[in-house]
């Protein structure tokens, strides 16, 4: 049931379609399923450079086809053929092309290749290189049945790719002199990378998290695994069964059961590595555990993790950051996806960085492994952008620090509850729109504006605003907010700023409102007729004892401590 037509190239094909005018190479009729057709056959044609750009080839047995050619696919779409692309002893670059509903996306031998900027999704199985010198970066490999990405011998070159949702991310057998770096192996559903029988292959810079099993699996192998960050993958971080390398500098922390188990009975090299704040004793699987097993050569154990650099601006697929994570670049995390960071973390934000999220965000620390949001360069307001959460339904802030920031919290029509956390030395604290929102038990100090609400719905409790320029600022419609049972005091300017546009009374009553007391520290319609009135009645005549109070006893002016010494950036 293959159909045998095609085309048969040994002179040059040069199919030029336009974005706006792209080239369709497809089956005659209506009907198009796998196989309908042969291939596009490029045979002994190196002499000069073969291009397909801007082209749509569906209903394929094999959409291209080369031997022994030099050829050029540029943003080219292989869809629903039985194999999007197979070729041998060619030289070939396949650039910004998309790989999706085919049985096999890609395979090919014996060749040099550039494999950069492509979409490998949904198909049955993703890239398979073999005996390759080949280069693969900035590609995703995304929710494929079989593996994402398979290299087999030669040496490869694979940096920046996303790798997730794959039955297995990316799978390495009998490859030598290669280097896997800066890539986010997420979310696989079974192992993120394993790696078996390979030789001299540095692993570095990659996050390897959530991934439903193992998140790096390591078999017969002499590989350096260096300054990553392995977390939050279900069974084990690293999983081992006989290694002759070295692990070390890594990030290994919150993975299910083991953060490293050996299966084999070698021993493994393991030192210099961040458990996650426990015992290493504890994340650890060998002969400890069970009888003829090897031994993990843990020590010495680093007592501060690592900075790791987030290699990707999105957060695509289920990810979890934990230790120490630099954020250059703003990242995104989009619908469908979820950012989990692990109590104790402290993420730094390049300059005009942040997160942007409209998926979900959940950081819970705890009162002792509190989260801390804060620059990566500079310790003054806008050192940073700011976390902005717009349709992000089922996030969590529970225990976070945010300092440093332009805005630490900017939230739009995401109900949610903020708790527990302080916002200090800031451009501002928090800002956010709509609603609902409870925020309670926090702290806004040292910002030009603690908190700053636009047409929201709000119930604001039991919080503290010192030391600010202004506490709270009702930038417009003020009526739906309840500010009730909070200290506000030794804010320069007001401890409560009625907006220019906000003409709604504000309803503040029972909170205290510093020695001076409620009326000298408001701008409202009493002070500007036309607008909003603070109704601040009854007042309370006494700090409330408010238990984030309680936690700094004694100090007027709550800070933190400076960022966690990371022992080096990687």
């Amino acid at each position: 049931a293959i159909g045998e037509s095609g085309l048969m190239i040994q002179g040059q094909l040069v199919a030029k379609g336009t974005p706006e005018r792209p080239i369709f190479f497809r089956a005659l009729g209506g009907e198009q399923r796998p196989g309908l057709w042969d291939a596009i056959n490029i045979l002994g044609s190196d002499q000069r450079q073969n291009l397909i750009e801007y082209c749509q080839i569906e209903s394929a047995y094999r959409g291209v086809h080369f031997h022994f050619a030099n050829v050029l696919v540029n943003h080219v779409q292989f869809r629903g053929n039985y194999r999007g692309s197979q070729f041998q002893e060619s030289l070939v670059s396949v650039r910004d092309s998309v790989y999706v509903g085919n049985k096999s996306a890609l395979r090919a031998r014996d060749s040099q290749v550039r494999f950069v900027g492509n979409r490998v999704c949904a198909n049955g199985s993703g890239a398979n290189f073999y005996r390759m010198d080949v280069e693969v970066r900035d590609n995703r490999f995304e929710s494929n049945a079989g593996e994402g990405l398979r290299i087999r011998e030669g040496a490869a070159q694979v940096r920046n790719n996303l790798v997730a949702g794959n039955r297995y991310g990316l799978f390495v057998s009998r490859a030598v002199f290669g280097q896997f770096a800066d890539n986010v192996v997420a979310a696989n559903l079974e192992t993120g990378m394993a790696l078996r029988d390979c030789d001299r292959i540095a692993v570095k810079g990659n996050a390897v998290t959530a991934n439903g099993v193992t998140g790096v699996s390591l078999r017969s192998s002499r590989v350096l695994v260096q300054g990553n960050l392995i977390t939050g993958n279900g069974e084990r971080g690293i999983g081992v069964l006989s290694f002759s390398g070295q692990i070390t500098d890594n990030t290994i922390a919150g993975n299910g059961e083991y953060g490293l188990g050996l299966d084999g009975p070698g021993d493994v090299e393991a030192t210099g590595n961040w458990w996650g704040g426990e015992a290493a004793s504890e994340a650890i699987y060998d002969a400890d555990d069970e009888k003829g097993l090897g031994r993990v050569r843990f020590q010495p154990v680093r007592q501060s993790p690592l900075a790791f650099t987030w290699p990707s601006r999105l957060v695509r697929w289920p990810a979890v950051w934990a230790g120490v994570v630099a954020v250059p670049r703003t990242v995104a995390v989009p619908a469908g996806s979820q950012l989990t960071v692990a109590p104790a973390s402290e993420i730094r934000f390049g300059p005009a960085s942040g997160l942007t999220v409209t998926g979900k965000l959940v950081a819970r620390g705890t009162p002792q492994r509190r989260i801390r949001f804060t620059a990566l360069h500079g310790r003054e307001p806008k050192s940073w952008n700011q976390i902005s959460l717009e349709y992000a339904v089922g996030s969590v802030l529970e225990y976070c620090d945010f300092q440093y920031a332009t805005w630490g919290l900017h939230m739009h029509y995401t109900p949610m509850t903020i708790a527990w956390c302080r916002f200090l030395d800031g451009d501002g604290g928090m800002r956010f729109r709509s609603g609902p929102y409870e925020i309670h038990d926090n702290l806004f100090a040292r910002n030009r504006i603690g908190l700053r609400a636009y047409r929201a719905t709000a119930v604001i409790r039991a919080n503290v605003f010192r030391d600010n320029e202004i506490g709270i600022f009702v930038r417009e419609r003020g009526g739906g907010l309840s500010i009730t049972g909070n200290n506000l005091y030794n804010n320069e300017r007001y401890n409560l700023r009625v907006g220019d546009f906000n003409v709604e009374d504000v309803p503040v009553p029972r909170n205290w409102w510093g020695a001076a007391g409620p009326a000298a520290t408001i701008f409202d319609g009493r002070l500007e007729p036309g607008l909003g009135v603070a109704r601040y009645e009854p007042a309370a005549a006494a700090p409330l004892a408010l238990p984030v109070e309680a936690m700094f006893p004694g100090r007027p002016a709550v800070g933190l401590p400076p960022p966690s010494t990371a022992e080096g950036d990687r």
